[in-house]
């Protein structure tokens, strides 16, 4: 379970740096790599929630078979 608690915690905290150096980015580039940088987060905060749910999900199945 600790290992599960370390990689969510992970996860969180590449979710943080990815957004701050997305904003540091956003003040420096033209509006069309504004737009993909945009879209581009939003993806990759979108597979990290996915894998949070997964995790948590399995972390709960091996609870339930504890």
């Amino acid at each position: 379970m600790l290992e599960v608690e370390s990689v969510m915690q992970r996860l969180d905290d590449q979710t943080k740096r990815l957004k701050a150096e997305a904003a540091a980015c956003l003040a420096l580039e033209t509006q069309e790599e504004r737009a993909l940088t945009v879209k581009s987060l939003a993806l990759v905060s979108e597979a990290v929630l996915k894998i949070g749910r997964d995790i948590r999900q399995i972390r709960m199945q091996l609870a339930d078979r504890s």
